[in-house]
């Protein structure tokens, strides 16, 4: 029995085939047997849609090419329309429907393959394999051996890029040229490019960076130039492109949020305007914004029949001249003020590399996607012991302060594992961000207006030393005879011992109402606090008579 003789003999038992065509109860249906291959499941954007693979088998032996057919509307073929030997009995009302229920019965023996088309840009997830879409290229993990069947067709915008030109250690060092031609701005607008990037990794536990970085500051000072600049992943061999202004309208901006996927967008200008009404509908629209970014949905459109609203893809940074935004509104910004003008020639001489930026982010999207799982499952465990911790802010503040610093963290830990830089320089960075970043966060909130549910009564400074601590938020010398001024203390006895002054700087980084008597007296209920006999702290030998809060290792992990 050959191949084709053991397909009719699963097909339905009321068809059958030979030399006068198709038959459904000895009824004439058509001159072919639609011979089925296999099922085709193609999933796109997280939608799956359905095809067969088959060919036509006719009663002189002949058979069709392989054609993909949708399952999702397989009474409307028009077979005819695919191959002319295709002929349909006029007189068999129900051919198409008979047609499409022989093909769908053999479907259940035919194998499945999957296929998966990517039309986006940004972190896909095919399979458990992590890919990014650049436009122009896949960027796999490094070292995938099998990767799924992907589908791939070129998208407009393309990440332009010269390895010839710039090595990774090159491009990491332009980078920071870049942010630090204006270090406060600059290094919170590139975190929020880098959280940008690694968007899908923070989905992944749950987490939607939903914060609009606001870069305020004067006219003439360069700010939305060097934004822009700096943000734009795409197209860059093609020049900087402005930014939209926040005069067009909601919709216009609702869809570049959409359509700009796993990257950071600038639009432009909030300026105090001659016109009330032009004022009024650029604070409008920024509003509004926020509140799609914040809130992750968009208006409501119509798809077919169904009302869908789109969600923000991208990251958000606004520039303007002057602070908007009361209570919740407020907590969906983060001010940044832009003050110092730019170096007009340290500025120029950047611009004369625009693809050494987008190189950079080459090499870190490669990085992150070959250490995807990794990065996913350290963020997870970052997000746990954050969340331990009461910081007595508004809850949205309190989320943008976890993404942006741990998207520097990110960075800071590419760094190191590159050997770009030391783990001493690793946490100077780290440490000095936070430093600003808390102080951003604490400026915004008072200009948040708490709910009676987003209010914290009391804070857990145990929590909260954990966290700073399993943060590296510590300056800790490595021994005693290494300790000097700078450091906030060291590890001694297997007790974290802390400088009472270094301790509250910290915790006043965070609670700015917070007392040493508060604090001491919360470790002191917890067990956590190693006294002395008559004080609460503790002497070190060696130490020049310093004394120290000592609380053991074991209250910390």
């Amino acid at each position: 029995m050959n191949d084709l003789d053991e397909y009719i003999n699963k097909l339905p038992p009321e068809v059958s085939f030979s030399d006068t065509g198709l038959l459904w109860k000895e009824q004439y249906i058509c001159s072919f047997l639609p011979r089925v291959h296999n099922k085709v499941e193609l999933e796109s954007d997280g939608k799956i849609e359905s095809f067969v693979r088959l060919s036509c088998f006719f009663t002189n032996e002949e058979e069709s090419n392989l054609m993909t057919l949708p399952l999702s509307d397989l009474e409307a073929t028009k077979w005819f329309d695919l191959d002319q030997r295709c002929q349909l009995n006029p007189d068999c009302s129900k051919a198409m429907k008979y047609l499409a229920f022989i093909i769908g019965s053999a479907l259940y023996s035919v194998p499945v393959a999957k296929q998966y088309h990517i039309s986006r840009l940004g972190a896909h997830i095919v399979e458990d394999v992590p890919l990014f879409c650049t436009g122009n290229q896949l960027v796999w993990p490094l070292g995938i051996e099998q990767k799924p069947d992907v589908a791939f067709e070129p998208l407009p915008d393309r990440l332009v890029i010269d390895l010839e030109r710039y090595s990774e250690r090159q491009a990491v060092t332009g980078m920071l040229q870049v942010v630090n031609l204006s270090p406060d701005a600059g290094n919170v607008i590139f975190s929020q490019c880098l959280l940008s990037v690694l968007r899908a990794a923070y989905l992944d536990i749950c987490v939607t960076p939903r914060c609009i970085v606001f870069i305020v500051g004067k006219t003439g000072l360069k700010k939305t130039t060097y934004a822009a600049f700096q943000t734009q992943l795409y197209n860059r061999d093609k020049g900087i492109e402005h930014p939209m202004r926040l005069n067009a309208s909601c919709a216009a901006a609702e869809t570049i949020l959409y359509e700009k996927s796993d990257c950071a967008v600038v639009l432009d200008d909030l300026f105090p305007a001659n016109s009330s009404e032009t004022k009024r509908n650029q604070e409008k629209t920024l509003i509004e914004l926020t509140r799609i970014v914040g809130d992750s949905s968009g208006r409501a459109r119509m798809s077919g029949n169904q009302v869908v609203a789109r969600q923000p893809r991208c990251g958000v940074i606004v520039t303007g001249e002057y602070l908007i935004g009361t209570g919740s509104d407020a907590a969906r910004l983060l001010p940044v003020k832009f003050s110092t003008p730019i170096d007009p020639v340290k500025l120029h001489q950047c611009q004369k590399e625009p693809l050494l930026l987008s190189t950079f982010y080459h090499y870190f999207i490669t990085w992150f996607i070959s250490h995807y799982h990794e990065i996913r499952d350290l963020l997870a465990k970052w997000l746990t012991e954050y969340r331990k911790v009461n910081f007595g802010i508004h809850a949205r503040l309190q989320e943008t302060f976890f993404c942006l610093s741990t998207a520097y963290k990110l960075f800071l830990t590419y760094c190191t594992e590159k050997k770009f830089i030391s783990p001493e320089q690793a946490h100077l960075q780290n440490s000095s961000f936070q430093d600003l970043l808390t102080a951003l966060v604490k400026a915004q909130n008072e200009r948040a207006t708490l709910s009676e549910d987003s209010k914290q009564d009391k804070v857990d400074y145990l929590e909260l030393i954990r966290t700073l601590f399993k943060s590296d938020s510590f300056r800790l010398a490595d021994s005693v005879g290494q300790l000097k001024e700078k450091h906030d203390g060291l590890i001694y006895n297997d007790r974290l011992c802390l400088r009472s002054a270094k301790l509250m700087k910290k915790i006043h980084q965070f609670v700015s109402t917070a007392s040493l008597d508060d604090v001491v007296s919360a470790l002191i209920a917890k067990e956590a606090l190693m006294r002395g006999k008559e004080k609460r702290s503790i002497q070190i030998s060696g130490c020049n008579g310093k004394r120290f809060f000592a609380i053991p290792l074991k209250k910390l992990r």
